[in-house]
């Protein structure tokens, strides 16, 4: 990510070149609290970690929570990865 708040478009755009090739986006959730997490999915990552790296969530899934500067403005200042489809 950069060092200044950028747009939620932009902030896909940066974390896109982390993803694995496989990634498909199957649900993004609006918190309503200043975070959007992206759920997908990637049989390239269920292939590589076993069964009980998920976090309790789907095996083959991660989610990407996009953290805005506040609520009201939709800036991205911060993306965090996790395996697992729960939510953080």
């Amino acid at each position: 990510m950069r060092n200044e708040a950028v747009s939620l478009d932009a902030a896909r755009d940066d974390v896109r070149g982390y993803l694995p090739s496989d990634a498909n986006l199957t649900q993004s959730v609006d918190k309503g609290d200043g975070r959007i997490i992206d759920i997908y999915t990637s049989a390239i990552l269920s292939s590589r970690f076993g069964s009980t790296a998920w976090n309790g969530g789907k095996v083959g899934t991660f989610s990407i929570q996009y953290k805005f500067r506040a609520p009201s403005d939709r800036m991205v200042v911060s993306a965090m990865f996790r395996l697992g489809d729960g939510q953080f």
